[in-house]
C-alpha cells in the first residue's frame, strides 16, 4: 500500500489522505502492507482516546488503576481487530 513515512507523526506511518499540509511537508512516499497503516492509526486513536480520558480523571494517584485498565481494553480491541 502506498504510504507516507514521517517522524514527526506518532507511529511514524500515515495514509496518504492523512497526510496534510503541514504533516505532509515532513513526510516521504512509501509502501507498507496496508495492516501496518491500519494498526499506526488505530495506535493514534488509542494516544487520543487516553489524552481524552486524562482530560475527565482526577489527579493520576486516584484514576490509575481505571486509565490502565481503559488503556488495556483499547489495546486488547487493536490486538483483536488487526489479529483476527
Amino acid at each position: 500500500m502506498k504510504a507516507k513515512f514521517s517522524r514527526r507523526v506518532p507511529f511514524f506511518i500515515m495514509s496518504d489522505e492523512e497526510a496534510t499540509d503541514s504533516e505532509g511537508f515532513d513526510a516521504y512516499p512509501i509502501e507498507v502492507d496496508s495492516r501496518t497503516v491500519y494498526i499506526a492509526q488505530a495506535l493514534r486513536d488509542v494516544a487520543g482516546k487516553m489524552n481524552a480520558k486524562f482530560d475527565n480523571m482526577p489527579a493520576p494517584e486516584e484514576g490509575a488503576q481505571e486509565e490502565a485498565e481503559y488503556f488495556e481494553d483499547l489495546i486488547k480491541g487493536v490486538i483483536d481487530e488487526y489479529t483476527g
